[in-house]
C-alpha cells in the first residue's frame, strides 16, 4: 500500500487577535450571531461501527482475545451493528462481553422468524439498542434480484418484525429499524412506504473514494438520497447502517477505494456531515479487515479492505483518528441540554466559504467544542493520485472573549496543539484534517 503524505498541505497554524480591536480578516460586516449548539454525547452515540463476531476464517472469529475485543474497547465506539452469521452460544457470548464493556448491539435479524429470534432477544436485551429488519433485501433474498420475489418478502418481514416487538411488552422498547437496500437509487419505488412499521429509516451511503459531502451512493447527493429514503420511510429519522471506504486501489471499480491516509481524512468528516443531516447514527463499515472466507472465495477483493484495523492486528490511521475523535468529544451525561454560542466563521475566498463546513457541540461540564473542516476532494480515484489541497485562511470570532481556546487535530493525537487565552478571534490555514476547538468562556 503506497503512503500518501499530506503534511505539507495539512498543516495547520493559529494566529490569535494581536488586540481587541483587530478582526483578524474577518468581515467586519459579517453577524455574529448566536448557534445552537448540539449535544456531544449525542455526536459520539451517533458513531456506530459494523462488525461480524460470527464469520469463521476470520479475526472476527479467530482472534476474538488477541485482536477483536482488545481493539474495539480501545477504539472506545458505543455501538456496534452485527447479525449475519450469528453463531450461538459462542457468538452470542461475545455480544454480552462487548454489551457489558458499555457497547450497544445494533441486531440485524434478516431472516429470523419471532420463534427464532425470541431466545436470542432475550438473551441480548440488556445490551440491544434495537432490532434492524433484512440487510439489502435487494440482494439477499433471490439470486436473480427479481422484485416480484424480494419486494413482497422484505414488506411481509418489515411487517411481521415490527408487529413482533411492538406487540410483546418485554421487547416493544427496543427500536426497529427499517430494511436496507443495496440499490436505494433505483430501488425505493419498488419497496414502496414502509414508513409504519419502521422507529427509523435506514440507508446504506457509500462515497466511493469521494468526499462523504459529496457522494452518498450511486451517484446520489444529499437531496437524492434523503428524497428516495422518504419514499420508503416517511419522515421517520434515518440510520446510515452502513457508510465508509475500502482501501483497495484499483482502477475501473465501480466502487472505487482510497488509501488508508485518505480514509482517515474523510471518516471524521463523515460522522460530522452526517450528523449534520440530522442522521441518528452511522454505522461504518467496518471493524477489521477480513481474511478470504472459503465461502465467498470469490467475492471481489474491494471487500477485504473496508476495516479500521489489518488483517495482522495493527490499527490503520483512520482507527487512531476516530480513537482520538471519540476520546475527546465523549460525554456522559445524556440528559445534558446544550445552549448556544454567538460566533462566525469567514474564509477568504468565495470558493473557501463553499467547502467549509463546521458543527457546533457543547459538552455538560459548558465547554463548546467546534469541529471545522472542509469538503474539498484530496484524491483523484480516476487516477489514483492525491489531490493536493491548497491552505487556506479560516477565520474565527467570538461575540465575547473566550477565558481559554484548546486546539487539537484528532487525526494527530488528542494533545492540546495550541492554547489561547481572553482571546476573542483567532485565524487558521486549514487544510484537509478536522480540527476541534474547546472552547471555554
Amino acid at each position: 500500500m503506497k503512503r500518501i503524505y499530506l503534511l505539507l498541505s495539512l498543516f495547520i497554524t493559529f494566529t490569535a487577535a494581536c488586540s481587541d480591536d483587530d478582526n483578524n480578516g474577518v468581515d467586519p460586516g459579517s453577524p455574529i450571531l448566536p448557534v445552537e449548539a448540539k449535544s456531544a454525547f449525542d455526536f459520539v452515540n451517533s458513531i456506530g461501527v459494523n462488525t461480524h463476531f460470527g464469520f469463521y476464517e476470520t479475526n472476527y472469529w479467530d482472534k476474538w482475545e488477541e485482536i477483536t475485543f482488545p481493539r474495539l474497547k480501545e477504539l472506545g465506539v458505543k455501538h456496534i451493528r452485527d447479525g449475519y452469521g450469528y453463531r450461538v452460544p459462542l457468538g452470542e457470548e461475545r455480544f454480552i462481553e462487548a454489551g457489558k464493556a458499555g457497547i450497544k448491539l445494533l441486531l440485524s435479524v434478516t431472516t429470523d422468524t419471532p420463534e427464532e429470534l425470541t431466545p436470542k432477544l432475550d438473551a441480548l436485551l440488556p445490551y440491544l439498542s434495537g432490532v434492524e429488519a433484512i440487510n439489502e433485501v435487494d440482494l439477499s433474498i433471490d439470486p436473480d434480484n427479481n422484485p416480484e420475489v424480494w419486494v413482497p418478502y422484505g414488506r411481509q418481514k418489515q411487517e411481521e418484525l415490527y408487529t413482533f416487538i411492538k406487540n410483546t411488552p418485554k421487547y416493544s422498547h427496543l427500536p426497529v429499524v427499517g430494511l436496507s437496500l443495496a440499490n436505494l437509487k433505483d430501488n425505493a419505488g419498488l419497496i414502496g412506504d414502509l414508513s409504519g412499521w419502521v422507529d427509523y429509516g435506514n440507508i446504506h451511503a457509500y462515497a466511493s473514494a469521494r468526499h462523504p459531502a459529496n457522494h452518498w451512493g450511486y451517484g446520489l447527493t444529499w437531496d437524492e438520497i434523503s428524497q428516495r429514503a422518504q419514499v420508503v420511510f416517511g419522515n421517520k429519522p434515518l440510520m446510515a447502517t452502513e457508510a465508509g471506504y475500502h482501501n483497495y486501489e484499483q482502477q475501473g471499480l465501480s466502487h472505487m477505494g482510497v488509501p488508508e491516509d485518505v480514509s482517515a481524512i474523510y471518516l471524521p468528516h463523515l460522522f460530522f456531515e452526517y450528523f449534520n443531516k440530522g442522521i441518528v447514527r452511522t454505522y461504518i463499515y467496518e471493524f477489521l479487515d477480513q481474511h478470504v472466507r472459503s465461502e465467498w472465495a470469490d467475492a471481489p477483493e474491494l471487500e477485504w479492505h473496508f476495516g479500521l484495523v489489518r488483517t495482522d492486528g495493527e490499527a490503520k490511521p483512520a482507527f487512531y483518528a476516530l480513537k482520538n475523535l471519540i476520546a475527546l468529544i465523549d460525554d456522559t451525561d445524556e440528559g445534558f441540554k446544550p445552549s448556544s454560542l454567538a460566533f462566525a466563521l469567514d474564509a477568504e475566498s468565495t470558493i473557501v466559504k463553499n467547502d467549509l463546513r463546521y458543527t457546533l457541540l457543547q459538552k455538560s461540564n459548558g465547554k463548546w467544542w467546534i469541529a471545522i473542516y472542509r469538503t474539498t476532494e484530496i484524491y483523484n480515484p480516476d487516477f489514483l493520485m492525491p489531490k493536493p489541497i491548497q491552505k487556506a485562511t479560516i477565520s474565527l470570532t467570538l461575540q465575547n472573549k473566550a477565558k481559554t481556546i484548546n486546539m487539537y487535530v484528532p487525526n494527530t493525537s488528542q494533545e492540546i496543539r495550541q492554547t489561547w487565552q481572553n482571546q476573542h478571534a483567532v485565524t487558521m490555514e486549514l487544510g484537509g484534517e478536522l480540527v476541534l476547538l474547546e472552547v471555554e468562556m
